[in-house]
């Protein structure tokens, strides 16, 4: 062949030996990945084998082996490797014993959640190196959560809610730098943790030993509510600078429960959205700190020993569309700068020591749905702009000493499923509604 000038063109020769190590490089990385798929497959069977029969897994079977990645539950990554593994929800038993944790190299999700998986877990876990999300909450899993657990550094989502776990020795150092969620909620998590004594436990230790808190630098959501956690309000939480959801509640069992003050420390969480401390025995006046979280929406303070009128401060709480009060000792006339949360859908104020009237602009809470003020002291009349608040659903006015006639202009309320004006002084008929 010739070019355009009339020189011959030449052409360089094939390398036929870097031909044949390519096509030889492509055949071992798909017979690698062949039995990589397989040994994944095996050892799904296996951890099958080991559990009660269910019809939840009729389609992992032998005879199915080269069609893995439809199995139920089952996702894989381009090469043909389990990804993800979800069984949510699949009425499944047994134990995690038969599960082989160095079979899924390329694991990055593993979802057991609303089961009935029981037993421990395995400290072999930390052979998910690869692993971002795991979910194996709502099951029936006990004993102590292994450390190894702290190891899988690419975490972002940890959920062991609702089982039987206990804590952690967490004295040993680890790293988290990704998790965002940790949920160990509803479980036996007590006051102390393994590998620490009564003389040596600290304020810090007492909850989240700074070993932890310091290797949770992304930490946007922690629940440990349900619990037997107690002591006062752990410190070392306020170094979770990018915290959005905290709960503690509910850490009164087996005698235990947080107690004291809220520390003015709050205020370091400027980032917080959701705040829930409600039954502990937390006490002292509305937490004045907490006004500066500006970006709250849910605050319940409810069942607890806090005692004290409530600021005008609380105004500052412009984004708030839930505010739980009720359970306390509060006291004073209805806070009325409440009136200025303008997002406001839920207020419980009841059982408190609220006194004087109902404010007559509540309806400036247009987007109310829940109005409770019951087992308070509030006196006089049912103000009738109530009935502007289109969109209550829920109104409890009970055991007050409310005088008045019952305003006819409560039948205007098209949404309301609930209405109590029980042990009042009212006279006058309930209107249709």
């Amino acid at each position: 062949m010739y070019n355009v000038t009339g020189n011959m063109l030449h052409f360089p020769k094939p390398n036929y030996h870097l031909i044949v190590l390519v096509f030889f490089l492509i055949l071992l990385s798909s017979t690698l990945t062949t039995v990589s798929t397989t040994r994944e497959g095996e050892a799904l069977l296996k951890w099958k084998n080991s559990l009660p029969p269910s019809s939840s897994l009729n389609s992992w079977s032998p005879v199915n082996l080269n069609n893995l990645c439809n199995w139920t539950g089952i996702i894989c990554n381009s090469a043909g490797s389990v990804s993800e593994i979800n069984l949510s929800l699949k009425q499944l038993s047994g134990t995690l014993a038969n599960f082989s944790f160095t079979s899924f190299p390329n694991l990055n999700s593993l979802d057991i959640s609303g089961n009935n998986f029981t037993g421990p877990i395995l400290p072999a876990i930390e052979k998910f190196t690869q692993l971002q999300h795991l979910d194996f909450s709502f099951n029936k899993l006990n004993g102590i959560i292994p450390n190894q657990i702290w190891h899988l550094q690419r975490l972002r989502t940890l959920d062991l809610s609702v089982n039987y776990l206990e804590a952690s020795d967490w004295s040993s150092s680890f790293s988290m730098p990704f998790l965002t969620n940790l949920d160990l909620s509803f479980n036996k998590i007590g006051a102390r943790f393994p590998g620490v004594t009564s003389n040596s436990c600290n304020l810090t230790c007492q909850l989240l030993p700074e070993s932890l808190v310091n290797n949770l630098h992304n930490l946007e959501v922690l629940s440990l509510h349900h619990n037997s956690l107690d002591g006062p309000f752990p410190p070392s939480i306020f170094k979770l600078s990018k915290l959005r959801y905290l709960s503690l509640s509910s850490n009164h069992f087996s005698g235990n429960s947080f107690s004291g003050s809220v520390p003015d420390d709050i205020r370091m969480l400027s980032d917080l959205e959701y705040l829930d401390l409600s039954r502990n025995f937390f006490e002292g006046p509305f937490p004045q700190k907490i006004f500066k979280l500006s970006k709250l929406k849910v605050l319940d303070l409810s069942r607890n020993n806090f005692s004290g009128s409530i600021s005008d401060d609380i105004r500052m709480l412009h984004s708030l569309e839930l505010l739980h009060l009720e359970y306390n000792s509060f006291q004073g006339p209805f806070p009325p700068n409440i009136l200025k949360l303008p997002n406001l859908r839920v207020l419980d104020l009841a059982d408190n020591d609220f006194s004087g009237s109902i404010p007559s602009d509540i309806n400036m809470l247009h987007d109310l749905k829940i109005l409770s003020l019951f087992s308070n002291s509030f006196e006089g009349t049912i103000p009738s702009s109530i009935s502007l608040l289109k969109e209550l659903r829920y109104l409890h006015l009970g055991s007050n000493h409310l005088n008045s006639t019952i305003p006819s202009e409560l039948g205007l309320l098209a949404n309301l499923d609930r209405l109590y004006l029980d042990s009042n002084n009212l006279t006058g008929n309930i209107p249709h509604i």
